[in-house]
């Protein structure tokens, strides 16, 4: 071959380098704008969920509400601690005027105080007591005139609720009801359902401790719990006026949220603790026109229950109410279903109210 093919030849060579060379370099760079764009993304995500986590666990204490001087009812001021020792939780004490071996120990949701309902509360305690029952209406933390703390859908609240169990006992309770609103009812099943020690977090906690305390209730009743948490997080921030997309913030929000309370928001949707509760008595209410709550997971929790301890549990769901709303919406038939179910848990303290009545 002569120079000049070689020569040619080598051209060719070069040109069909530079022809490789072009492609790669705008596979590198469009990797590299891909991943620049991931990056932003990912962040942008982290930032708004991190923000959304805080506004949506922005819960102010709600003032307790004063009681009319004419209450026909006995109380009285009462205050004890969470079982973390730690924590100072305040109440009132309503006294039934016939037994007093059987109390009902209510725990309000986030966002509320020991009065649910605001002084309509009172009609709620009325008919318990009615029904032979004390009463203990307590503020968990950062509600009403207990200590401040973080809210935590009722992760933290538990430890708040084995605390009035705890006081309870101390008094010498017999018959003992844990009724729970929204994420009290959670924080209720969190506390009666065989709660696991953490000797780490509080060595003075024994598991011997809380197996005595959650053995000690022998009913849970259940108005809305919540099923759901990432739902329940997304439906705060649509009532607080920052709506986002459910992908990917549905799965984000809860994972920053496990920040701000160190812990795992996770386990208060996770019903598998409810089951521990059986063979004992429940009641489950909610609103069939919720859509906040996952009224499926309820219905859902009810049938597992019942499945495995058939008469043990009883469920209204009322077709005139939404979220929270059944008390409101349908006031003389939520009472009556609370009446029916202590009735059907507890025969023989109704009938030693009905006898009282007679005499």
């Amino acid at each position: 071959m002569t120079r000049r093919g070689t020569d040619r030849l080598f051209d060719l060579t070069q040109d069909d380098q530079g022809i490789d060379e072009l492609p790669r370099k705008i596979r590198v760079g469009v990797a590299l704008v891909l991943l620049a764009v991931a990056l932003i993304f990912v962040t942008a995500v982290l930032g708004i969920s991190v923000y959304a986590g805080r506004i949506a666990m922005q819960f102010d204490k709600k003032g307790v509400p004063p009681i009319k001087v004419n209450l026909a009812v006995d109380y009285m001021s009462v205050s004890f601690k969470s079982i973390d020792g730690s924590t100072n939780l305040r109440g009132w004490l309503f006294s039934a005027p016939t037994a007093r071996d059987s109390i009902v120990i209510m725990v309000h949701g986030m966002g509320e105080n020991r009065f649910q309902f605001g002084e309509d509360t009172l009609d709620i305690v009325e008919s318990l007591i009615a029904n032979n029952f004390c009463v203990l209406t307590f503020d968990l933390r950062n509600s009403g005139d207990s200590d401040t703390g973080i809210p935590t859908f009722g992760l933290r609240e538990r430890d708040d609720v084995l605390g009035a169990i705890a006081y309870v006992n101390s008094l010498q309770y017999s018959n003992i009801v844990v009724y729970g609103f929204s994420s009290g009812a959670n924080a209720a099943i969190m506390a009666a359902s065989k709660p696991r020690a953490d000797l780490r977090a509080n060595p003075s906690v024994t598991q011997a401790i809380l197996d005595t305390l959650s053995g000690s209730v022998d009913a849970l009743i259940l108005d809305t719990p919540i099923t759901d948490v990432s739902e329940h997080l997304m439906q705060i921030l649509i009532e607080r006026d920052f709506v986002l997309p459910e992908f990917p913030f549905k799965h984000t929000i809860p994972l920053a949220v496990n920040l701000f309370i160190n812990g795992d928001v996770s386990n208060i949707d996770n019903m598998r603790s409810f089951y521990d509760f059986i063979p004992r008595h429940v009641l489950l209410m909610y609103g069939n026109r919720d859509d906040t709550a996952e009224t499926a997971g309820i219905q859902e929790m009810y049938e597992e229950y019942h499945n495995l301890a058939a008469g043990k549990i009883s469920m209204w769901a009322d077709p005139n109410a939404g979220f929270m709303e059944s008390f409101s919406t349908s006031r003389q038939e939520y009472l009556e279903k609370l009446s029916d179910f202590l009735n059907l848990a507890f025969p023989a303290e109704i009938a030693t109210t009905e006898e009282n009545s007679i005499e």
